[in-house]
């Protein structure tokens, strides 16, 4: 809100900086992003790699030599549900004081909740 909104509404001191809600928006979405890549590379990696099932390799002597990669317990998707896990609740965190904000008018600075308010006008009518 401008100086000037906030002295019609009686706020007469400095405006210090806006909610952490506000302010932290990119900061939480730019590391979801990251989350998200890094996630989508983990798992197309994964799918492409041999996991508990052999690796089957013809021998110039004859016979099979078998190789296991060992990584059945999908360690590392895990981890990266994790990380998904904490920046998605960072996310409902952010988006409920937005919301907050948007609903409060206390919380916006007067503005009315949801900013649907100040006419008693029918929209169909225009009475």
């Amino acid at each position: 809100m401008t100086e000037d909104g906030r002295t019609r509404l009686g706020y007469h001191g400095p405006r210090v900086q806006d909610a952490t809600s506000v302010r932290s928006t990119p900061h939480v979405l730019s590391g979801l992003w990251k989350t998200l890549a890094d996630a989508r590379d983990a798992a197309v990696s994964e799918a492409n790699a041999s996991t508990s099932n052999p690796l089957i390799f013809p021998r110039d002597s004859g016979g099979y030599e078998f190789v296991i990669g060992g990584n059945w317990a999908a360690t590392h998707l895990g981890e990266h549900m994790d990380k998904l896990n904490a920046q998605l609740t960072n996310l409902a965190v952010l988006s409920e004081g937005l919301s907050g904000r948007l609903m409060d008018p206390e919380w916006s600075y007067g503005l009315p909740a949801n900013l649907a308010g100040g006419s008693s006008r029918s929209p169909t009518t225009g009475t």
